[in-house]
């Protein structure tokens, strides 16, 4: 199975996290584990959707919660890059928006 997230840490920036390809049911316990790694040492995050092709609703759903219930607050969670048909799929599931391009 590809690997469909991956992890850049950075002092001075927002930490990326990337999506590739379908993020799926499968990979929704990943991404959770991530996000609350990063949302406990208290780091700004930019969640970069360019390579993902399709989000599944968990996926969308954890992301709301997550830029809902950031520390620091929505400002310091961003979604970023969705394509125009990504982004009308988030909206679709509630992630009102997180997409920030």
């Amino acid at each position: 199975m590809p690997k469909t997230i991956s992890v850049k840490r950075n002092s001075k920036q927002p930490t990326r996290v990337s999506l590739k390809g379908d993020v799926g049911i499968v990979s929704v316990s990943e991404l959770h584990t991530v996000l609350k790694e990063l949302a406990d040492a208290n780091v700004s995050v930019r969640v970069d959707c360019k390579d993902a092709t399709h989000l599944d609703g968990s996926v969308c759903q954890l992301l709301l919660v997550a830029q809902r219930s950031w520390p620091g607050g929505a400002d310091c969670f961003q979604v970023s890059n969705a394509s125009p048909a990504l982004e009308s799929h988030l909206l679709r599931t509630g992630a009102v928006g997180v997409a920030s391009t």
